[in-house]
């Protein structure tokens, strides 16, 4: 708001349940996930990608699934994921 920068959350549904049809062309996307293989967090990137945007992946895993979606990536060096 105080930069005059629309920001917002995209869930998957946007996508999945809705089938929206986005113009994102001057959009920047940016998926987090530590191990790059989030089938909703991919699905949405994938998909903002194909709408126009920009997209990049922050990810533990630089060989991901996600990695290979995004324009740009971003590695965060954050060692092994491990479940709780």
């Amino acid at each position: 708001v105080t930069t005059g920068i629309p920001v917002s959350l995209s869930a998957p549904s946007v996508f999945t349940l809705y089938n929206a049809k986005l113009r994102l062309k001057h959009a920047l996307v940016i998926g987090v996930s530590q191990s790059g293989e989030g089938d909703d967090i991919n699905f949405v990137l994938n998909r903002a990608k194909e709408a126009g945007a920009f997209t990049v992946a922050i990810t533990n895993d630089a060989e991901s699934t996600m990695a290979g979606i995004a324009d740009e990536t971003l590695r965060i060096h954050a060692g092994r994921e491990r479940s709780v």
